[in-house]
């Protein structure tokens, strides 16, 4: 009986071993050597790293400025040193009357929803300061450095608003367009992107507020991935309406940048290699980061290697 249960489980113990060998979850703990043929090189000189391991996927960060592994989860907070606005806008039923302005405030509590919030802030009138389209044709505003209506700590809006007067005859409703806009940065590394009109990152997230003047007041205006619509209403027994886009608030000290990303090496179906080249143009010191992984359904098995590399002048 004792032999009988021991055969048994040893056959138990077998198979077990079995279906752990052949799990097709488990992964390969994964295995990487990195190594430069050289460390110290004239800027322009390719360098040549050497690779060795078992790695299914590999992945490559120089070091270089958007291409650093130290910012691959959280991107930088680049320091603010100028910030400079430009749009293009248009101008549909021109001679419908109405009146247009571009504002900031510093002092807008960003609720949107509560007209009065909006009517106690502090709107700085910059409208002299641009060109606004006077037709149906798309004009550029000009560039205007913001600096001196920044306040340091303080977020900033940028509000356009629209007045349309009553319409005289069936002709038409009104419509100011803002096709374009860009927020710029001047910092140490160059001219950044703060916002623009997009559903990006970098949006600047405009709100359309309807100040429900006349009796027919659902609005109409739009923001999409493209523009900013102020609309005016349609018909001639209208009373006109005031309709504002603001933005969200803007961080005028520091630029947030997305993370760095990786250059990709090597993937699962590509063939083994031995060597990666990359150029440094700029001198300085660079940390190469190699990461090599093994990846299954369940399971990532990773590892990080790293090369210190000098670029002399």
């Amino acid at each position: 009986m004792g032999t009988f249960s021991n055969i048994i489980g040893g056959g138990v113990l077998l198979l077990t071993s079995m279906f752990a060998c052949n799990d097709p979850m488990e992964v390969d703990n994964a295995e990487l050597e990195v190594w430069a043929d050289e460390v110290v090189v004239p800027a322009g000189k390719s360098v040549v790293f050497n690779i060795s391991g078992n790695a299914k996927l590999i992945s490559f960060y120089s070091g270089e400025w958007g291409n650093d592994y130290r910012y691959k989860d959280a991107g930088r907070q680049l320091p603010i040193e100028s910030l400079e606005l430009n749009f293009g806008s248009l101008l549909s039923n021109a001679k419908q009357k109405s009146e247009r302005y571009v504002l900031l405030s510093t002092d807008f509590n960003g609720n949107y929803k509560d007209i009065g919030a909006i009517q106690k802030a502090t709107w700085q009138d910059v409208t002299s300061h641009f060109t606004l389209a006077g037709s149906n044709n798309e004009t550029e505003s000009g560039t205007l450095n913001l600096d001196d209506f920044v306040i340091p700590g303080k977020p900033l809006y940028i509000a356009f608003r629209y007045l349309c007067f009553p319409i005289a005859s069936e002709s038409g409703a009104p419509s100011w367009r803002i096709n374009r806009l860009l927020l710029n940065a001047k910092t140490k590394e160059g001219d950044m992107k703060v916002a623009d009109i997009s559903t990006t990152a970098y949006t600047a997230g405009f709100n359309i507020v309807d100040f429900g003047k006349g009796t027919n007041m659902e609005s109409i205006s739009i923001v999409s991935a493209s523009l900013v619509r102020l609309q005016g209403k349609d018909g001639p027994t209208e009373q006109g309406n005031e309709v504002w886009a603001i933005s969200k608030g803007i961080d005028t000290g520091v630029l947030p940048l997305l993370p760095d990303v990786a250059v990709p090496v090597k993937g699962v179906a590509d063939a083994d290699i031995k060597q990666y080249v990359h150029t440094y143009m700029t001198p300085g010191r660079y940390t190469a980061v190699f990461v090599g992984s093994n990846v299954t359904a369940g399971h990532r098995s990773e590892v990080v290697k790293s090369v210190e590399i000098e670029v002399l002048p």
